[in-house]
């Protein structure tokens, strides 16, 4: 979640919204404090719809980000905001904090940002933020990718498309998120300390 914000930031000081799709409630309202500074909306389905001049509905929120110069950041949930909205005039950086294994809310939520009528010099961004776990753990941002990887991959030989050839093959391609400087056991030791079970020798350390 830190690596998300920093780059939220960091996009922000070179003067380029960005939108931040996670699929949990949670993440959302904790990003929303964590980014207070860039002034972001979020877009989930407790956001009722209703008139563009009311800024707690969702019509509000999305007028906000388009036209507040201080809105930096959408923080949105893909199954409620990837669909029926267009942000491709003004944002074209996707920060993916999580995903899941529906790749129609995936694809849907990536079309927000790169939609026909683009500036051919435009560059549109899709960061993929993933766990980083010890070799043998697993983790469930690469079962997702894999999976999602799987998805798309049918999809574009049924429709012979190439921007979903492009999709799968970076999800084909991306590296394995292990952390080889962090093994199994350091994360048994971590939970036990956490849990005050950790058994310490008073001869180790200083």
């Amino acid at each position: 979640m830190r690596a998300v914000v920093a780059k939220a930031r960091e996009l922000a000081q070179h003067g380029r919204k960005s939108v931040i799709w996670t699929i949990f409630t949670d993440n959302i309202e904790q990003m929303l404090l964590m980014l207070a500074d860039l002034n972001p909306v979020a877009l989930y389905g407790a956001v009722p719809s209703g008139s563009p001049t009311d800024p707690s509905t969702r019509e509000g929120r999305l007028l906000r980000f388009h036209q507040d110069d201080d809105c930096m950041v959408m923080i949105a949930n893909p199954a409620a905001a990837g669909e029926g909205i267009s942000l491709h005039t003004v944002c074209h950086e996707a920060l993916y904090l999580d995903r899941s294994y529906v790749s129609t809310h995936y694809l849907q939520s990536i079309d927000r940002i790169h939609r026909l009528g683009l500036d051919p010099n435009e560059i549109t961004n899709v960061h993929i933020f993933q766990t980083c776990a010890p070799q043998g753990l697993g983790c469930i941002d690469h079962s997702v990718s894999r999976r999602l990887a799987t998805k798309v991959r049918a999809m574009q030989q049924l429709l012979d498309d190439r921007d979903l050839h492009q999709i799968a093959l970076d999800e084909e391609n991306a590296e394995e998120p292990i952390d080889y400087d962090v093994d199994l056991q350091d994360i048994v030791d971590l939970i036990e300390e956490l849990e005050g079970r950790a058994q310490f020798n008073e001869n180790e350390g200083g």
